[in-house]
């Protein structure tokens, strides 16, 4: 048996903004039992033919071939507290360098995340929120007059898409999952982050949000991200 998740169903890499490129795919998991399915995105960066690979989905040989015509791939960035699945295969293909929240993952750890950290990425820096645990952060990359890169802190699903399961699509309709800027109760409740801990977010200027989950959100990113900020009761 294979140590790496398989290549579920994805798309082609789609150019979000200049030398910044996303891919959506697959994701199944069990919880209590229940078969989860649902879809999570890859953030690929490209500087000048060095590829830095964020909230990583394994792609199938296409994609593969896809993915090493935009350069190669020297990065592999970890920020999310419950993803990571994939971050081994390309660590194990590439030979890449590992950026992780995660210092437990001794077998690839290269970098160590910690708050306002500088990235292999021109003009970025990572975040932490404070009180999450295990942790979580977020991208700030200052050019497209700023662009947020996050994982499940911000989802931006505003419809079902092709990767859900009937009965999971059924599921985060009824929790309210499926909505712009989404930060999620569950997730909020399962990391112990706060209000405050995006005060810092909010005080950085920026047009656009890519999340680990659902469509690029362009231009309006601020504004709805701050509505959805204002809805946390803790």
């Amino acid at each position: 048996m294979s140590k790496y998740s398989p290549a579920w169903p994805h798309g082609d890499i789609i150019k979000a903004f200049e030398n910044v490129y996303v891919v959506r795919g697959s994701n199944i998991t069990y919880f209590a039992d229940t078969r989860i399915q649902h879809s999570r995105n890859m953030t690929i960066i490209n500087s000048n033919g060095d590829l830095t690979l964020i909230n990583t989905v394994r792609l199938n040989e296409e994609g593969l071939r896809a993915l090493d015509m935009l350069g190669s791939v020297k990065h592999v960035v970890s920020i999310g507290a419950f993803h990571g699945r994939d971050d081994a295969f390309y660590l194990d293909r590439y030979q890449s360098e590992f950026w992780t929240v995660h210092p437990e993952k001794k077998a690839y750890i290269t970098r160590c995340l910690q708050d306002n950290n500088a990235l292999p990425i021109k003009n970025s820096h990572f975040f932490m929120f404070k009180n999450s645990s295990p942790a979580e952060g977020f991208i700030y990359m200052n050019n497209q007059e700023g662009i947020i890169i996050t994982c499940d802190s911000i989802k931006n699903w505003v419809e079902i898409d092709q990767y859900f399961s009937e009965d999971t699509a059924k599921m985060a309709i009824s929790q309210g999952e499926i909505t712009k800027a989404r930060i999620s109760p569950i997730w909020l409740n399962a990391t112990g982050v706060h209000k405050a801990d995006f005060d810092y977010l909010l005080h950085l200027q920026f047009k656009h949000l890519i999340s680990a989950h659902g469509d690029v959100l362009k231009n309006t990113a601020y504004e709805d991200v701050k509505k959805s900020v204002e809805q946390i009761n803790r």
